[in-house]
């Protein structure tokens, strides 16, 4: 069985401004805080991103978060 196609998810936490566009879109791979940031489920420190994989089948919404974001700080990448 072929394995899924996944993308990664680059997140700059440290300059987000708790907006909540990410976690409204996509709240299975974006939530809250209890200070109103936004944390990337599961995501992984690299560098001054967090990075996650997560499945391909939601990239229509997470471009959509991803274009949503006022402060830009959110990237996606096919791996």
């Amino acid at each position: 069985m072929p394995k899924p196609a996944h993308v990664v998810i680059r997140h700059k936490a440290v300059e987000c401004i708790g907006c909540c566009a990410c976690a409204e879109v996509i709240p299975h791979i974006f939530e809250m805080d209890g200070d109103g940031m936004a944390v990337l489920i599961g995501g992984i420190k690299n560098g001054v991103y967090l990075a996650a994989e997560v499945p391909d089948m939601d990239l229509l919404d997470i471009q959509k978060a991803v274009d949503d974001c006022p402060v830009n700080i959110i990237r996606v990448d096919r791996s």
